[in-house]
């Protein structure tokens, strides 16, 4: 009960925005400030837009979103990273990113290895594990035990 009559950031409670007046608790009210009203809707809208605004830029702020720099449509990009928001303005559609490096751009050189035919799987050949032979000279520590090198996997 006393979260619904709790007021928001819009100067509203959730039981003003509901029912259009505010509820009785077991705090004193007048009686006066039971009865019905209207809530104005743009001034509603407007201070919830101001609110998003706002934790929009704190947001932007701290992660470091800034606009990214204009492509020329036609070049090839490298998208490297799948986070990137996409906003259509009335001067056109802008990318925004955290980072500035997600768009780079393609070498042409590039792009036609990624689409030439696929090549035959290389083959490797198998080697001989050289962990086998018994090193000549071991590494002994000081408490006298034999320091044997790593053992890793060779193909």
């Amino acid at each position: 009960m006393a979260y619904r009559a709790t007021s928001l950031e819009k100067g509203f409670s959730p039981s003003e925005l509901l029912m259009g007046r505010r509820i009785n608790t077991t705090l004193p009210v007048a009686n006066t400030q039971l009865q019905p009203y209207s809530v104005n809707k743009k001034v509603l809208e407007a201070k919830e837009e101001r609110r998003i605004e706002g934790q929009k830029m704190n947001y932007d702020k701290h992660h470091g979103v800034r606009n990214l720099d204009k492509l020329d449509p036609g070049p090839n990009v490298w998208i490297t990273d799948r986070r990137i928001f996409i906003q259509n303005l009335s001067q056109g559609t802008t990318l925004m990113a955290q980072d500035t490096n997600t768009l780079l751009p393609m070498p042409i050189q590039d792009v036609s290895l990624w689409m030439s035919s696929p090549q035959s799987p290389k083959t490797y050949s198998e080697r001989v594990s050289s962990s086998t032979e018994a090193s000549p000279d071991p590494y002994v520590t000081r408490s006298g035990r034999t320091v044997r090198p790593l053992e890793k996997l060779d193909l």
